[in-house]
C-alpha cells in the first residue's frame, strides 16, 4: 500500500513559477505583473486551507471553480482566480433559485415578452450575472449585505478579471476577502430542516394530482403555524407560481385552493404586497391566462386588498358598473 504523502499549505507556492517569469523575459514577452509575487502567494498559502475547509464535503465534492482559484492563486494568478471565484457564485445563486421556484424566479427576472424564452433550469445560463444578483436579493435569496459584497466582486470581475484587460495588481488580502465573501456569505448558506422540508413540500404538491382529504388537509395546516414567516413567504410565492402556471394540473390547482387559505392567513403582509404587484404585472405585461388564474387565486386566499392600487381600483369599478347594470336591467 502507498503512504499517503500530506502536503504542506505552504507547499501549494511553488518557487517553480517564477522559473516562467523568467522564461517569458527570455522570449521577450511582457512579465511583469504577470504573476503575484512570492510574498503575495505565501499569504495566500498561510490563509486558504482554513477558508477551504470550513465547507461541508458535499459542498467541496462539486465546487471545481473552487479547485481552478486554488489553482490559480497558487501560481499567482490572482485574476484568474477572482473569475473562478465568481464563477462558483453564480453556480451556487442558480441552484438557490431553482430550490425557490424557477417559475416565480423568471416571472420576477424577466419582464415583458422575454418571459416566454425563459422556461427550464437550464435556461438560467442566459440570465445576465446582474439579473441574477438582483433578483436574488429581491426574492430575499440573499441578505442585503451579501448582496452589497457579490455586488462589488462582480463589479472587480468585470474591472479587472481575466477576461477583461487591465493593469490592475490584485493583492492577497483583496482576493481572500472576495473568497471569504464567497465561503461564508454564500456557499456556507445552505438550507435549514425547515427550508427542506417546505422544498420537498413544494416539489410533492406540484405533483400530487389526487384530492387532498380532509384529514391531510388539517396536517398541513397544523404545521403552517409552525413556519417562520420567511418559509411561510416562499410557500405562498411558489403556490401562487404554480397556479398561475398554465401547465399546471386542475387538481393540483384544487388542492392549491384548499391549502393556500391557511398558508394566506399565517403569511406576513409583505409576501402578499408583493404577488399583488406580481398580478399587475401579467395584466400590463398581456399575460391573460396568467392573470386570470392570478385573479382567482386572489379571490381563493380573500387576498384583494393586497393587490396593487391601479388593481384595486379596476375591481371597485368593475363592482359599481355591475351593480349599475343589474339597477338598470
Amino acid at each position: 500500500m502507498t503512504d499517503l504523502i500530506k502536503i504542506n499549505p505552504t507547499d501549494l507556492i511553488d518557487p517553480q513559477a517564477q522559473r516562467v517569469v523568467e522564461f517569458l523575459e527570455q522570449i521577450g514577452l511582457p512579465a511583469d505583473n504577470i504573476i503575484a509575487a512570492q510574498s503575495e502567494r505565501n499569504i495566500i498559502g498561510q490563509n486558504l486551507a482554513t477558508y477551504i475547509q470550513s465547507l461541508p464535503a458535499e459542498t467541496k465534492r462539486d465546487a471545481r471553480y473552487l479547485s481552478k482559484f486554488v489553482v490559480g492563486a497558487g501560481f499567482g494568478l490572482f485574476d484568474y482566480s477572482l473569475n473562478a471565484i465568481w464563477n462558483e457564485v453564480v453556480l451556487d445563486l442558480r441552484k438557490k433559485a431553482i430550490g425557490y421556484g424557477i417559475d416565480i424566479f423568471y416571472d420576477s427576472a424577466v419582464g415583458g415578452k422575454a418571459r416566454e424564452f425563459y422556461k427550464t433550469e437550464d435556461d438560467l445560463a442566459s440570465l445576465k450575472d446582474s439579473v441574477l444578483l438582483d433578483t436574488s436579493r429581491k426574492l430575499e435569496l440573499i441578505s442585503d449585505t451579501t448582496y452589497k459584497k457579490l455586488k462589488h466582486i462582480l463589479e472587480m470581475r468585470n474591472d479587472i478579471g481575466i477576461s477583461h484587460p487591465t493593469n490592475y495588481t490584485i493583492n492577497a488580502f483583496e482576493l481572500m476577502g472576495w473568497l471569504q465573501t464567497c465561503i461564508q456569505d454564500v456557499l456556507n448558506d445552505r438550507p435549514t430542516d425547515a427550508a427542506l422540508q417546505v422544498q420537498a413540500f413544494i416539489k410533492n404538491l406540484k405533483t400530487y394530482n389526487s384530492p387532498i382529504d380532509s384529514s391531510t388537509l388539517k396536517t398541513i395546516e397544523s404545521k403552517v403555524i409552525q413556519l417562520a414567516s420567511h418559509h411561510l413567504a416562499s410557500i405562498i410565492r411558489t403556490t401562487f407560481g404554480i397556479f398561475v402556471s398554465p401547465d399546471t394540473d386542475p387538481q393540483v390547482r384544487k388542492n392549491i385552493s384548499l391549502i393556500a387559505p391557511a398558508i394566506w392567513k399565517n403569511c406576513t403582509d409583505d409576501p402578499k404586497f408583493k404577488l399583488g404587484i406580481t398580478l399587475e404585472g401579467y395584466n400590463t405585461n398581456l399575460y391573460k391566462e396568467k392573470y386570470e388564474l392570478g385573479e382567482q387565486f386572489f379571490q381563493v386566499v380573500n387576498g384583494n386588498p393586497y393587490r396593487s392600487k391601479n388593481e384595486r381600483v379596476i375591481i371597485v369599478d368593475t363592482l359599481l358598473d355591475q351593480l349599475l347594470e343589474k339597477h338598470n336591467g
